[in-house]
């Protein structure tokens, strides 16, 4: 007997096998799809924007600061070459504003090396050495007025004068804290309160040395306050160009104890940048100088806030000093460097990326910078050496923003009052006495880009299981009906 019911199924389920498949293996491969462009931004991100002109002048380089703040702008201060004068221009994530000179020198201070601080409270801090640190600030949003900047006032007034580089961070408490060198001598660390307005006695970092000078410290607050600082030294008969060397020290009680200075590197390298982090990490950066037996920029790290390193990455060939390499953290916690060259490169895993040459014109350029904005828009400013113009250009990261600040606290506080440390008793024993390609525009990545590369796979694999459990319950009430 011919069983007629299973003559009647077979072809029944047959056609809802392939009806099956089909459909699971269309939802798959629309994840698939979908997946596919997603995994290629997070691995390539989007490309660099066209190069663009800033400022059409000629830039003296060196006299350059650029800074990201929590609220989602950049700041950039610089100094023209024909011009006693400090430019200030904002970044708020699509265009800079119109420049402005907001600073010019007066009697009783000169121009210097810029150093930018954006606080968490909306105001931008300007600092600077000549003959004493001076400092300035202003309201974020109302920085692009030269009315909007508070009188320049010294902070610290060393014995001797303050000369060259130096540079300034604030930690989470709100404390300043600040390193600079004095004309042909030693370098100091000095610090602030909680409120920016009464400073420590500047401190000598490490053991004097006779016939040795140090230059261009900078420094960073790391993992529980811990104050980490680098420097350029060099004995003062040679010069810098053939002996110059490069120090890492920190100190965790205030400047009162130094850990053993580090050198890094060989014989005339210089240039030495530091980055520290929440976590322990310490990432530090040189480059080979012109007599320097090496070539290239050169990049460590630290996973234990400085005690022991991993052996230096090469970025780049070129030698020869352009300044120092500049480093900043996305959301994701990725080191982005680029050097005083304008070559960008980040830290994938255990090694580094190809670096990329963003330099404008084939010739020499110095002292490039680089911020990021709302921890996902690079930020870079080149200048040529020789030629005009301070050049940009951005690049959006295929991460997630950082929660920025929108209300600004305009409480009436009271700006940094300059004190004479020289004229005080707090002056320390150890200061010397006076004597004589690209394609892509600059926009924020859309939220679909910024989704999780796996998003898609799970909305396939949901509907595939959705038309499963469909098809299996036909199935059975078909079977038991």
């Amino acid at each position: 007997m011919i069983d007629v019911r299973h003559q009647d199924r077979e072809p029944r389920w047959s056609v809802v096998d392939c009806i099956l498949t089909h459909l699971v293996s269309l939802c798959v491969m629309l994840g698939l799809v979908a997946w596919r462009p997603i995994v290629a931004l997070a691995q390539g991100g989007a490309e660099w924007m066209p190069l663009a002109v800033l400022y059409e002048g000629m830039v003296n380089s060196y006299l350059t600061a650029l800074v990201s703040d929590p609220s989602g702008s950049a700041h950039l201060v610089w100094a023209p070459r024909d011009e006693s004068a400090y430019y200030y221009s904002r970044w708020d994530g699509a265009s800079w504003t119109h420049p402005i000179d907001i600073l010019a020198p007066a009697a009783n201070f000169a121009l210097g090396v810029p150093s930018l601080v954006a606080a968490r409270d909306g105001r931008l801090h300007l600092f600077w050495a000549s003959d004493s640190v001076m400092h300035s600030w202003a309201w974020a949003d109302a920085a692009t007025s030269p009315r909007g900047w508070s009188t320049p006032e010294a902070v610290i007034v060393p014995r001797r004068s303050a000369a060259g580089p130096m540079d300034v961070k604030q930690d989470a408490s709100g404390a300043f804290h600040v390193v600079y060198a004095v004309y042909r001598g030693d370098a100091y660390y000095a610090y602030s309160d909680a409120k920016g307005q009464d400073w420590s006695a500047p401190i000598q970092i490490g053991q004097s040395t006779p016939d040795v000078w140090m230059s261009a410290p900078r420094l960073d607050v790391g993992l529980d306050g811990q104050v980490h600082i680098v420097w350029n030294q060099y004995p003062a008969a040679d010069g810098p160009a053939e002996h110059n060397e490069i120090f890492y020290t920190k100190t965790s009680d205030g400047g009162a104890s130094w850990a053993e200075p580090v050198r890094f590197g060989e014989l005339a390298n210089s240039g030495i940048n530091l980055l520290a982090t929440a976590d322990g990490a310490v990432y530090v950066g040189w480059q080979a100088g012109i007599a320097s037996r090496n070539e290239g920029r050169f990049l460590q790290r630290s996973y234990d806030d400085g005690a022991t390193w991993q052996e230096p990455l090469t970025l780049g060939i070129r030698r020869g000093q352009s300044g120092y390499l500049d480093m900043a953290l996305d959301s994701q916690g990725v080191l982005h460097v680029i050097t005083g060259d304008g070559e960008y490169a980040f830290w994938a895993g255990e090694g580094l990326s190809t670096p990329l040459d963003l330099r404008p014109v084939p010739e020499q350029t110095e002292n490039t910078r680089l911020a990021i904005v709302n921890g996902n828009q690079l930020v870079v400013v080149i200048m040529p050496f020789w030629g005009p113009g301070l050049y940009y250009t951005v690049k959006n990261l295929p991460v997630p923003p950082l929660d920025t600040v929108t209300s600004v606290d305009r409480t009436p506080v009271s700006t940094l009052q300059g004190q004479d440390i020289a004229a005080t008793a707090r002056v320390p024993p150890t200061v010397e006495p006076a004597a004589g390609a690209v394609d892509d525009a600059a926009v924020v990545l859309s939220d679909t880009s910024r989704s999780s590369p796996a998003f898609p796979v799970v909305v396939g694999g949901t509907l595939s299981l959705a038309l499963v459990a469909i098809v299996l319950a036909d199935q059975l009430r078909r079977r038991y009906r």
